[in-house]
């Protein structure tokens, strides 16, 4: 029976080297961004569901200014004044990402932090519970993961891991918040291949599936006590 046996220490080491390196690119990235805003500003307000509204229903607010790169959009919780999202549009519509965004929570604590051209992400891209615990991270070119991806639950605790093994095919192992394996098998390339292997929370195997071209050809289910199951 596999284990993941990492504790804790590992995992927050990655997530405060990784958080220190997000958090002080963007700043820099967004300071150089802010000295080439020229034109004038536009402002407008939006509602909880980020529809156009008036001053007095609005939950946010945005400003966008032209620049030399694009148009650099700013948005704010209304009730603090507090930055809620920055980023780099092609089109003054704001429809299509072409740079650095950055989401934040209300407490200010980052959201998610990634990288556009023409729409597509590329380039790292790194998400955080609100707590400030890493949830997810991933490399992207031309919007399409590549490499190896890793994701986190809430705790600190490695939920998802996929490792590239070559240009095509992918190795995907979940495991439950308090480390003990969920579920094992192989994507070619996003989609599920071959035999997957998932687990109670006590080891035993839940459910045997395999699969050709993402599609489940066969499925076996089991109890927590290893019987078979045939509903």
């Amino acid at each position: 029976m596999l284990r993941r046996k990492t504790g804790k220490t590992r995992t927050q080491f990655f997530i405060l080297r990784e958080t220190y390196f997000v958090r002080s690119t963007f700043v820099t990235l967004l300071l150089l961004l802010a000295f080439c805003v020229n034109g004038q500003q536009q402002i407008k307000y939006y509602d909880f569901y980020w529809k156009p509204c008036t001053v007095a229903n609005a939950r946010f607010y945005s400003t966008l200014e032209k620049t030399d790169s694009g148009w650099f959009r700013n948005d704010f919780y209304i009730n603090s004044g507090t930055l809620q999202m920055q980023g780099l549009f092609e089109d003054e519509a704001c429809k299509v990402r072409n740079g650095y965004f950055l989401y934040v929570y209300p407490n200010q604590r980052v959201q998610t932090a990634s990288h556009y051209i023409h729409g597509n992400l590329d380039g790292v891209y790194v998400s955080f519970y609100q707590n400030g615990m890493m949830s997810d991270s991933g490399f992207y070119e031309n919007g399409r993961a590549v490499g190896s991806r890793m994701s986190w639950h809430r705790n600190g605790y490695l939920s998802d891991s996929v490792s590239h093994n070559n240009d095509s095919l992918d190795t995907d192992i979940g495991f439950f918040d308090d480390g003990q394996l969920a579920h094992a098998g192989l994507l070619l390339p996003g989609k599920q291949t071959g035999k997957w292997k998932y687990y109670h929370h006590n080891g035993q195997l839940s459910a045997l599936e395999v699969y050709e071209d993402g599609k489940a050809i066969s499925k076996s289910f089991f109890k927590e006590d290893g019987a078979a199951l045939t509903d």
